[in-house]
């Protein structure tokens, strides 16, 4: 018995409570290595056969707090126009493709925390890059596809195959097939879109009294006796217009 046990023994606490070992470990490390952007660029450059440079192109954007069934999301980072998710894996998992949709849902959500969805302008998005890197002990093949579809409505159809609940998902399969695991705050989003909606009137505006000065301009301009050159100059230098612009505005105000 060693020093601490007999130690432990005489204080009453009974034997040493057995060390759990950490199964996230490798995972841990992982995060932990390439939460450097030089490092990930590295990795990034590896796997993609590319030669970036410059470590300040990358922006990590990993989702510190994102759990999902106490699996937490490994590397998220921004590279030109990609959302790359990275994840280790020393289990094989097979929903991985299901819990990088979660992952990747959530990093839009953040993306765009201060925009409407419900604007009338089209909210730009990078495109996702999902990316398993597994070292477990079974066997798998060096390269492999995993795709989401291979999940879609399994369990409903089962459900239904077996008889549970069939009526019911019969005549809501749509709804329990879509059922989310994201909130709505209605509130927010309302003024999100209150504020787009202001954004998007208040340049209407400006871009309506802008026509209407320039159209006054080329009236008086013209009153003058002044030619469609020295206008188009007028126009160039008051506005800040192209060329081509210009010339637009006096074909359809010089009358």
């Amino acid at each position: 018995m060693s020093e601490q046990e007999m130690k432990q023994k005489k204080a009453g606490r009974g034997s040493l409570a057995p060390v759990r070992p950490r199964r996230d470990y490798k995972d841990t490390l992982f995060r932990m290595l390439f939460n450097d952007r030089e490092a990930l660029l590295s990795l990034y450059n590896a796997v993609g056969n590319t030669d970036y440079r410059d470590p300040s192109l990358l922006q990590i954007v990993t989702l510190e707090n994102a759990v999902y069934m106490n699996v937490k999301n490994d590397l998220a980072f921004l590279l030109g126009f990609e959302l790359n998710l990275y994840e280790h894996q020393s289990t094989w998992n097979p929903n991985m493709p299901l819990r990088d949709l979660f992952y990747a849902a959530r990093e839009y959500e953040m993306l765009i925390r201060d925009q409407s969805l419900y604007s009338s302008r089209l909210i730009k998005l990078p495109v996702p890059r999902f990316i398993v890197f597994y070292n477990g002990r079974e066997k798998q093949e060096e390269r492999c596809v995993l795709k989401l579809s291979d999940a879609f409505e399994t369990p409903v159809e089962e459900c239904i195959h077996e008889g549970i609940l069939r009526d019911f998902l019969l005549k809501y399969r749509a709804e329990v097939t879509n059922v989310s695991i994201f909130e709505y705050n209605e509130e927010r989003e309302k003024e999100l879109l209150r504020k787009a909606e202001y954004e998007f009137g208040k340049k209407e505006g400006m871009e309506q009294g802008m026509e209407q000065g320039i159209c006054a301009l080329i009236q008086t301009c013209r009153e003058l006796g002044a030619s469609r050159e020295t206008v188009s100059s007028a126009l160039i230098r008051r506005f800040s217009i192209s060329c081509e612009e210009a010339e637009g505005y006096l074909e359809r105000f010089w009358e």
